[in-house]
């Protein structure tokens, strides 16, 4: 269970610093508030098939073969954020579906190698909630003060070496 705490962590802890950045790409590159609700609602919309297809994908697989390639996916797409003319609209569809199932992922993770300890699955939550608490603080500084790319070029950087580690 330590693994996958530690996995989680590190996978939150780069969303948590993606997300002051990502914000800002969004209203930046969205031009109004209504694009930015349309582009989250876009979000929440991509979600919708993606937890089942991800669920499905572990049936009778190791978990954390499916959480590497969704990480690869994940960390793909936060890069793609930077292209200038990238299509906020498909982007968006498929960051919420890798959210949603990063999100599946983790209680997959948590029931398999928990055993039900619930009070271990609270403590695994605390902790993880420490990371995108702390992580999206830090993002907005980091941000201010060495630039959203760099955040986003470090963010990624996390998001593909978890993405290796889960493998090791």
């Amino acid at each position: 269970m330590k693994k996958i705490t530690y996995i989680q962590f590190a996978i939150y802890f780069a969303i948590g610093l993606f997300t002051p950045a990502w914000y800002k790409i969004l209203l930046d590159r969205g031009g109004s508030l209504e694009t930015f609700g349309l582009l989250f609602g876009l979000m929440a919309l991509g979600s919708i098939a993606s937890t089942y297809l991800v669920g499905w994908a572990c049936e009778g697989r190791n978990p954390l073969k499916v959480l590497s390639w969704t990480l690869v996916l994940q960390g793909s797409v936060m890069l793609a954020y930077l292209m200038p003319q990238a299509p906020l609209y498909a982007l968006q569809a498929v960051y919420g579906a890798l959210g949603a199932s990063l999100a599946t992922l983790q209680q997959i993770l948590i029931a398999h190698y928990s055993n039900g300890a619930t009070g271990k699955i609270g403590l695994h939550n605390s902790f993880v909630q420490v990371a995108v608490g702390l992580s999206m603080i830090g993002g907005g500084f980091l941000a201010a003060w060495i630039g959203a790319t760099a955040v986003i070029l470090l963010s990624v950087g996390i998001v593909f070496a978890t993405a290796i580690g889960v493998r090791i």
